[in-house]
């Protein structure tokens, strides 16, 4: 839960000096509902979001640093972002 925190706050810094553009809707103050779905989901189910969706993939392993990178609208090669197919605001997290 500290780390979709402090990833939430620092997406939230950035959007306020411009660094990035689109929308960016927060998920503070929701974290322990990801945390407890991460504790009730199998390895085969998949997981759909709207939007305030930065944190899942973190709460789901995927590296922190690929998250913020597909803020800045960057392309990465790490086989997790690719499969997780993340898109800002509407992202699919397919299962492994």
């Amino acid at each position: 839960m500290y780390l979709m925190r402090k990833f939430e706050e620092r997406c939230g810094q950035l959007y306020i000096q411009q660094k990035f553009g689109g929308f960016c809707h927060l998920y503070i103050g929701q974290e322990a509902v990801l945390s407890g779905m991460r504790e009730a989901i199998r390895p085969t189910d998949r997981v759909i979001t709207a939007y305030r969706d930065h944190a899942h993939p973190l709460v789901l392993g995927t590296d922190p640093k690929y998250v913020m990178a597909e803020m800045f609208g960057k392309v990465t090669l790490d086989p997790q972002v690719l499969r997780d197919r993340l898109v800002s605001v509407h992202r699919v997290l397919l299962a492994k």
